[in-house]
């Protein structure tokens, strides 16, 4: 599952930073594709306790982004910082979530906070230069969160 994640998160990357969107063509196909082999995998690994948990961890996740998508897209759209945090990266989190999910339910919860971590000195450093007048560009925020649950799911299979 990470190889077929790491793959498509480079063309969602990719396509996030010039783009500065996630289409729905390319983030829900990588939900399903995902939700199929941990279907796959709980049908031929007898891993059902898994599988639950990794489609309640990806729908868990989801459920907690969207409202702060909004949340967030009002205040930084106050400052003058809008368009860091958008409805791709809320479907994108359905395959953040399906990923780490797989492993523990918390999982997904550690792979959004530290998205949050890893876009932090980008989202400072934008919101400097824009007080003192630069133009700065919208922060993609897809590439950290697709960095973050490559991270945790690698993290979580190495043995400690």
């Amino acid at each position: 599952m990470i190889a077929v994640y790491a793959a498509y998160g480079a063309f969602l990357t990719r396509t996030d930073l010039q783009e500065r969107r996630l289409p729905d063509t390319l983030t829900l196909t990588l939900a399903a594709i995902l939700t199929g082999a941990v279907l796959a995998l709980a049908l031929t690994a007898g891993a059902g306790t898994e599988a639950i948990a990794a489609i309640s961890g990806a729908i868990g996740l989801a459920i907690l982004l969207a409202p702060g998508a909004i949340g967030l897209a009002i205040l930084l759209a106050a400052i003058g910082l809008a368009g860091q945090v958008g409805f791709g990266d809320v479907k994108l989190a359905l395959s953040v979530g399906l990923l780490t999910g797989w492993h523990t339910w918390y999982l997904p919860f550690v792979a959004i906070a530290l998205a949050y971590v890893l876009a932090f000195p980008h989202a400072i450093t934008a919101a400097i230069l824009k007080s003192r007048g630069r133009d700065t560009h919208d922060l993609p925020f897809g590439p950290y969160l697709l960095a973050a649950g490559a991270v945790v799911a690698i993290a979580a299979i190495v043995p400690s």
